[in-house]
C-alpha cells in the first residue's frame, strides 16, 4: 500500500457525511467530509470529539481528498499514545537512525490502530456529528417558529 492513498472512502447512508482513511506520512489519517455547499462546510469554529483533535480543515484537492467536499481530519499516531507507522517508506527513512530508534522506543507497548478500528471510529464520530446537527436543526426550527408567532398579529381582544 502506498503512502497517502485513500484506503477507505464511504458516503454514510442517510447522512450528507463521507468517511475517508489515508495512509499518511507517519501513519493513518481519518477524515469526515461534507458537501461544500453544506452548512457544516468551512466552519472554522466547528469542533467535535475525535481521536486527538482536528488537525486538518479544507476543501478537497482532487488527489487525496475528493473535490466537491469540505474535509475535517485528524491522525491516528501520537507520540507516546499510538505507534507511528514506519512502513512503506514513511518517516523512519527520513530521520537520523538515532532519532528513529528513540521514537520507536517511546512508542513501544502502545496501541497500533488498524484500518477496521479507524473505520469504526470514523462511523462513531460521524454519527455523533450527525446527531448534534439534527438537534441543532430542531432548535433552529423551534426558534423560527417562536419568532414567527411573536411577529404575527393575534386576536386576543378588542382592537382600538
Amino acid at each position: 500500500m502506498s503512502l497517502e492513498q485513500p484506503i477507505y472512502d464511504q458516503v454514510l447512508a442517510g447522512t450528507p457525511l463521507r468517511a475517508l482513511v489515508i495512509n499518511g506520512f507517519a501513519g493513518y489519517c481519518g477524515y469526515i467530509g461534507v458537501p461544500e455547499e453544506h452548512c457544516l462546510a468551512d466552519m472554522d469554529g466547528l469542533t467535535f470529539q475525535c481521536h486527538g483533535d482536528i488537525t486538518f480543515r479544507g476543501h478537497g484537492d482532487g488527489d487525496l481528498r475528493p473535490e466537491g467536499w469540505y474535509w475535517y481530519g485528524w491522525d491516528y499516531q501520537h507520540l507516546g499514545c499510538d505507534k507511528l507507522n514506519y512502513q512503506d517508506g514513511g518517516v523512519q527513512e527520513l530521520l537520523p537512525p538515532e532519532l528513529a530508534k528513540l521514537l520507536e522506543q517511546a512508542n513501544r507497548g502502545t496501541k497500533e490502530w488498524t484500518v477496521p478500528e479507524i473505520e469504526q471510529d470514523l462511523m462513531d464520530v460521524a454519527m455523533e456529528l450527525w446527531d448534534a446537527l439534527k438537534v441543532a436543526e430542531k432548535v433552529a426550527c423551534a426558534a423560527v417558529d417562536v419568532a414567527s408567532r411573536k411577529s404575527s398579529p393575534t386576536d386576543d381582544g378588542p382592537g382600538l
